[in-house]
């Protein structure tokens, strides 16, 4: 198989102070092989920084044929530049203006960008959550052999990842459920979740949780934090006489 349109780059951050580095590398040569052509090895390539208002923006750059070495003598020098801060953005985009080359990081890059006396973002609090039994769940619940038992988790922010493939609840309890389904409500924006349990092995209580971090933030992706609840537990009961398989 031939891929033409990889991108051949890395990125490495690393941060002393208020004071941050990103070390960027371009690995793709420009060549044309089998007939194909890769182009001149230009790689784009733009740095999500979470860090404002640099007061100074340096670059410290090696930059030739990725076929020359500095083992025998110094093929490569290193370049020193000061890039203005002006072109500082947290999509901060590697081009000609900031280093680089129109359309990215050249062949051959290495580049090491230093960020000084920097604002740092403030850290965004994870999604809040709360699960309680559903208003229209009937406690206790009787009647069945096979209880459904309904409850609602209300997020604060829209969240992604909380599903029923992922290990998003825990279940305890003396009626030992063993089945959860979970349904983001229409029109709630991934905010409101219905979660049915089922799979009883006997009458008891059923008690659902949220798993911390199983949901993260839709526009951050941040983890969500441990659960609340008022009431997350629900008692099952079972006709009069019935016997349950194990």
């Amino acid at each position: 198989m031939l891929v033409t349109n990889a991108t051949f780059a890395a990125a490495y951050a690393f941060k002393q102070g208020n004071s941050y580095g990103g070390v960027v590398l371009n690995k793709k040569v420009d060549c044309v092989h089998n007939g194909q052509n890769f182009g001149n090895g230009t790689v784009p390539l733009a740095l999500r920084l979470s860090f404002t208002t640099p007061r100074k923006i340096t670059l410290y750059k090696l930059s030739s044929d990725p076929r020359l070495t500095n083992r025998q003598q110094m093929n490569i020098p290193i370049a020193t530049l000061d890039i203005p801060v002006a072109y500082f953005a947290k999509n901060f985009i590697i081009d000609q203006y900031t280093g680089g080359r129109n359309g990215g990081l050249p062949v051959g890059a290495v580049f090491l960008y230093v960020f000084d006396n920097v604002t740092e973002d403030t850290l965004q609090s994870g999604p809040q959550v709360t699960i309680n039994q559903a208003m229209t769940q009937a406690d206790p619940h009787g009647g069945s052999v096979n209880p459904i038992n309904y409850f609602t988790v209300v997020f604060d922010q829209p969240v992604t990842g909380f599903t029923s493939s992922a290990v998003s609840i825990v279940l305890d309890g003396s009626a030992e459920a063993q089945t959860t389904v979970i349904t983001p409500r229409p029109g709630s924006a991934n905010i409101i979740y219905t979660v049915a349990v089922s799979g009883t092995k006997r009458g008891g209580i059923v008690r659902a949780e949220v798993l911390a971090g199983t949901a993260v933030s839709a526009d951050g992706g941040t983890p969500c934090a441990a659960p609340t609840s008022t009431d997350n537990v629900v008692t099952n009961l079972y006709p009069s006489g019935m016997v349950l398989t194990e």
